[in-house]
């Protein structure tokens, strides 16, 4: 190793280990993790042909998620957004401090959303990257907010947000994120009409969903819910009491999805496992911040904080 050198203050290669040693002590495992994930966000994106025949084998008989061919361009809302069909397995771990390396996995939402009634605009400037996480120390990643701002989608619409959904669809496998979800922007409880998700979903050929879903009127609480398309689509619910309020700190949030069973873990503990009607059509996933009064009256300014999200086959 060449020696460092300096014409006013020779630093010896013991000086050098302390000062390094000192700089370190002085960075949080929660910073250095952020950097790291900040390096690392979406790679790999592997559409293995070879991972599908691997499932096909392991449950002869069984349904795999397979595509339908390409949709390199697909109305989402009536708003013109790139979805590739893939039904193979590109695994990603995002974190959200670098939007272009984001949107290399996800597309921002620019769009009337309608969802179970509701009104609202989806808009990428309600998306913000690299926010500093307050209850994490060190932590970043994204915002989501909810307010009356440039609400101009629709006549109908007095609020806007802001919506990702993955750009691929996904067989079986793991969906993951660490999430605080909706509360007021000084931290407080939220405006009772706002409606996180986090979900895996696709409408064609027909309705098929996963949905963790955290209503604002009650905030130690989580639906879990599931559609088949099948039987009139309809939802197959459970409500779990977390013990916890989602509003106040980060959580990590996994559901794992087999085409068997899907499983809920909640900070690394299975809390749930539902083996009836799974879905079978690859899904994209989705982090949604949206409200769910009817009409979407406005009751006051929300956001959501996300530190990641993954995706890893099985």
């Amino acid at each position: 190793m060449a020696r460092m050198r300096s014409t006013k203050q020779p630093m010896t290669y013991l000086a050098a280990l302390v000062a390094v040693t000192v700089f370190s002590a002085a960075i949080s495992l929660d910073q250095v993790e952020c950097a790291h994930q900040g390096q690392n966000d979406y790679a790999r994106m592997r559409y293995s042909e070879a991972h599908l025949r691997a499932m096909d084998r392991r449950w002869p008989g069984r349904k795999v998620p397979v595509a339908n061919g390409l949709s390199p361009k697909k109305r989402l809302s009536g708003a013109m957004m790139s979805k590739e069909r893939i039904g193979a397995d590109p695994a990603f771990n995002v974190s959200f401090t670098d939007r272009a390396k984001v949107l290399n996995v996800f597309e921002e939402g620019d769009f009337h959303i309608t969802t179970d009634g509701s009104s609202s605009c989806a808009r990428p400037d309600h998306l913000d990257y690299n926010f500093s996480l307050p209850d994490c120390a060190g932590c970043c990643g994204l915002r989501v907010r909810m307010d009356n701002k440039n609400a101009t989608c629709s006549s109908s619409a007095s609020i806007s947000t802001g919506h990702l959904a993955s750009k691929a669809y996904f067989s079986y496998g793991d969906f993951e994120t660490v999430i605080r979800t909706a509360h007021a922007v000084d931290g407080h409880h939220p405006p009772a009409n706002a409606f996180t998700c986090f979900s895996a979903y696709t409408s064609h050929p027909v309705h098929n969903e996963i949905a963790l879903c955290w209503p604002a009127d009650d905030t130690g609480v989580v639906h879990i819910g599931h559609w088949d398309g099948k039987n009139g689509d309809h939802e197959h619910r459970t409500d779990i009491h977390l013990g916890f309020d989602a509003s106040a700190a980060l959580h990590r949030y996994k559901f794992e999805w087999r085409h068997d069973s899907i499983t809920l873990l909640i900070d690394g503990k299975v809390v749930h496992r539902d083996q009836d009607a799974i879905p079978s059509e690859v899904l994209s996933m989705r982090i949604i911040l949206r409200p769910n009064n009817k009409p979407s009256t406005y009751e006051g300014e929300a956001m959501m904080t996300s530190q990641f999200a993954s995706y890893t086959p099985v």
